[in-house]
């Protein structure tokens, strides 16, 4: 069974309480549709731990590379809000 690494969240409820919600990493990058340079759209990918969210990045540069895509290839790893 998987671990999630929780964070407290504040919920109005008539009083204030805490509960636990899931802390997620959101992997960013630019996909092309098209033949033209501005064909493009951002893409996002979130995953519950940051070394899943890291392998699914390398795995995506790694595809870059395969497809010759030089040109808007950057990822993004950033923790959730």
């Amino acid at each position: 069974m998987k671990t999630w690494f929780a964070k407290p969240v504040e919920v109005p409820s008539g009083e204030v309480k805490t509960i636990k919600a899931v802390q997620l990493w959101e992997v960013r990058w630019t996909s092309r549709h098209g033949a033209l340079s501005f064909d493009v759209r951002q893409e996002v990918e979130a995953f519950p731990t940051e070394a899943e969210a890291r392998e699914f990045a390398r795995a995506l540069k790694a595809a870059f590379k395969l497809i010759k895509h030089s040109h808007g290839d950057e990822v993004s790893i950033t923790k959730a809000r």
